[in-house]
């Protein structure tokens, strides 16, 4: 099955339009290669191709590159990246609603499977193609490694665990390959993160730390050296968005964090009381419900799950329930935005590629949020008693 991403080699109109803009006939090409004028005009008709070695004297004749002959560009723009990417998941997400779309109208769950998988075997057939054409390009092979590890169970495959085991191996060469050809900082870094997502789903937890080390460095954030540097040319406004960007990611970072931090305090509950103070401080603090409401629930659930495990009733019970009261004044699909305080990161959102939240996982989360507490074992056990019944109805009848 050809991908519509599939290159042809367009050499003959190339060669056709450089000849006649030289102002030389298929005669005088073929007697500087020493070819016959029908052999040109193979050429040129696409009906036969050069052979390799002549590719140089081509190039040479016409004072072009190789690739310039053959119309080829080794390398991507990040907007070209940026909107292969987009168009991609916008094809997969495509083929799924197709699919459930004809599941619910004619309930015959086995073509509308079929008919999603023929076309996420497309969508894996042009990542192939384009991998494989931009293979020296280390902006395209890290965004289509991300692409893999963000929707790597919505591609063709039988069995889940051998998808996600051939898929997210097939992201760490990706993420590998990056490594060997480019010298950013930014985008090695790029791809040594993602690759360490691709392990640990892996279950290769040592492999993480033989790439990201054992230990943290200390954190030495260089927006404030951007932003300086942008003070110092008067650019004032793109110093503003640079550190207003900068404290909107380190204020969902480190909520994540907390959230992250709350399962490994399970001997510690006056840790986790704490936390969730420090939390839900920081939330009201940037509007973190508002603006990055995902996070905070995520938040507000392994909370909930890490009282749950400590057996305190009230404080599981009052997590959840702003966890519920969250989910429910929540519009779907999240998208990222500013606010009255963040109001110049509107651009800096729109600029800065691959959505650090994975598709992938985003949509899972979405499609699943309201039953996400029934599935932590000390949770469901709450969620089926009688001082949980109210909230247990609540979050089940909750329909996004």
């Amino acid at each position: 099955m050809k991908s519509k991403y599939d290159y042809h080699i367009s050499l003959g109109q190339a060669l056709a339009g450089l000849r006649q803009e030289r102002g030389s006939t298929q005669q005088e090409l073929g007697n500087f290669l020493g070819v016959s004028k029908v052999a040109v005009s193979k050429w040129e008709n696409e009906l036969s191709l050069p052979d390799i070695s002549l590719l140089p004297l081509l190039a040479s004749y016409f004072n072009v590159s190789i690739d310039q002959l053959l119309d080829y560009d080794a390398q991507l723009s990040d907007e070209q990246v940026q909107a292969i990417y987009t168009q991609l998941a916008q094809e997969l997400a495509q083929a799924q609603n197709q699919a459930s779309k004809k599941s619910s109208s004619t309930g015959d769950s086995t073509s509308d499977t079929a008919t999603a998988s023929t076309s996420t075997q497309q969508v894996w057939n042009s990542i192939q193609t384009l991998t494989k054409r931009y293979y020296s390009s280390p902006s395209l092979l890290l965004s289509m490694g991300i692409f893999l590890l963000n929707h790597y169970d919505l591609l063709p495959g039988a069995m889940p665990r051998e998808r996600a085991q051939y898929y997210l191996s097939e992201a760490c060469n990706l993420f590998t390959r990056v490594r060997e050809l480019s010298s950013d900082a930014k985008l090695t870094d790029k791809a040594n993160t993602n690759q360490a997502y691709c392990l640990l789903a892996l279950g290769r937890p040592q492999d993480v730390l033989n790439l990201l080390g054992e230990h943290m460095d200390e954190l030495y954030p260089v927006e404030s050296l951007i932003a300086t540097a942008d003070q110092q040319l008067g650019r004032s406004d793109e110093a503003l968005e640079t550190l207003q960007a900068s404290i909107f990611q380190y204020a969902t970072v480190l909520l994540n964090q907390l959230a992250n931090y709350l399962p490994l305090l399970q001997s510690s509950p006056a840790h986790v009381i704490a936390s969730d103070q420090r939390g839900e401080a920081l939330i009201e603090a940037f509007h973190l419900d508002l603006l990055s409401p995902i996070i905070a629930l995520n938040f507000r659930l392994y909370l909930a799950a890490a009282y749950a495990e400590l057996g305190i009733k009230q404080g599981a019970h009052k997590a959840l329930q702003a966890y519920a009261d969250l989910l429910e004044s929540t519009d779907f699909p999240v998208t990222r935005h500013g606010d009255d305080y963040f109001d110049r990161i509107d651009h800096w959102l729109q600029t800065i590629g691959v959505d650090p939240l994975a598709p992938r996982l985003r949509g899972q989360y979405e499609q699943r949020i309201n039953i996400l507490p029934f599935q932590h074992p000390a949770l469901a056990k709450l969620l089926q008693s009688e001082d949980f019944a109210e909230l247990a109805a609540r979050l089940t009848a909750i329909d996004k």
